[in-house]
């Protein structure tokens, strides 16, 4: 299923939303390397709409537990049926409110870890997945 368009003013999370979350994130995040904001926002937004649609259903299934971020962004990328730019799926995830740490040296998204419910049973809501894309 193909993401639809989002846009960039007059919503929430906008443009703005997005270049505001950048500027606070790491000195390795793409912002730093000289990434537009408009060149991330689609995949931002994205994240941002599955993580609104999706974190309310599955919150109670399960202790939340720091899960790999690169895990977490596989499985919003099979909903959204493209690859997300990693600081676009960063910002979501910060501007969203979850916790977010790092592990260890290296490659700055390798490393990340977020504080997320259980992951066995996200894969039942994609026929809602399905049906809210419908509808925007």
């Amino acid at each position: 299923m193909s993401c639809p368009e989002y846009k960039t003013e007059n919503t929430y999370p906008d443009l703005l939303d997005l270049e505001r979350v950048l500027s606070g994130m790491h000195k390795d995040s793409g912002k730093k390397k000289g990434y537009s904001s408009t060149m991330l926002f689609q995949d931002f937004a994205a994240t941002f709409d599955w993580l609104r649609q999706v974190l309310p259903r599955i919150h109670n299934h399960g202790k939340h537990e720091f899960v790999a971020a690169i895990d977490i962004k596989s499985v919003v990328e099979d909903f959204v049926g493209h690859d997300l730019q990693e600081d676009a799926f960063v910002a979501a995830c910060r501007e969203r409110g979850l916790q977010i740490k790092k592990m260890g040296r290296g490659d700055y998204f390798c490393y990340l870890e977020i504080k997320f419910p259980s992951l066995e049973r996200v894969m039942e809501l994609i026929p809602e997945w399905e049906m809210h894309v419908q509808s925007l």
